[in-house]
């Protein structure tokens, strides 16, 4: 079972479902809850198995914030084009081959359903998706992790925020082994543009338009 871990007692025992720290995870739905009072468009780009997604949807809900929730992901994992780029040119080892493939649109919409909660789910490479198609973006957490992804996403996300907005990108770790691609992007795009930014709780690169 998704989530839980069977011991010989015949119990199952829920494991800790984020990936994200307590820590971060009330960063982020703080600066959701400031980013909230500007603008009501959320999107969630590369959200895994969607529990980080559940969380804050039904946080803007509970305070009563009228937010369309978009959540864009390949729901399979990695696209080859960015595996082989990371493999090949930044030398990353090639175990993230297998990274998040296991997964499935369908389990992440039902997941969304048996919460109670309302989530436009795309199912698509999100550096193909249109940011200016549902008006200006308040809030995304961005979470693609590698280089060449996070590199073309950043742009197009940031162009279309609200002025007050907060963008979040995930895995801004430069010593990670794996992630450190996100690193990498998140500094060229700040430093290409300028743009005030910062680095909080080893791995969130946070930019307030």
């Amino acid at each position: 079972m998704d989530g839980y871990l069977w011991t010989p007692f015949g119990r199952y025992f829920y494991r800790y479902p984020y990936m994200f720290s307590p820590a971060q995870l009330i960063l982020i739905a703080d600066l959701a809850l400031q980013a909230s009072k500007v603008a009501h468009n959320f999107y969630e780009v590369g959200c895994g198995h969607g529990d980080t997604t559940v969380f804050l949807k039904k946080l803007l809900d509970e305070r009563g914030v009228d937010a369309s929730y978009t959540v864009i992901d390949t729901f399979q994992g990695f696209l080859d084009r960015d595996v082989v780029y990371e493999v090949n040119q930044r030398h990353t080892p090639d175990t993230i081959r297998q990274r998040f493939a296991k997964n499935k649109v369908d389990w992440v919409a039902k997941r969304f359903r048996v919460n109670g909660v309302s989530i436009d789910v795309f199912k698509q490479d999100a550096c193909t998706f249109d940011f200016g198609s549902r008006g200006s973006i308040a809030f995304c957490l961005l979470d693609v992790d590698l280089y060449l992804p996070t590199k073309d996403l950043l742009p197009k996300v940031y162009d279309h925020m609200v002025e007050g907005g907060v963008l979040i990108v995930d895995d801004c770790d430069q010593g990670h082994p794996e992630w450190n691609g996100a690193y990498s992007a998140f500094m060229e795009f700040v430093q290409s543009r300028n743009i005030r930014h910062s680095i909080m709780l080893q791995k969130l690169g946070i930019i307030r338009k």
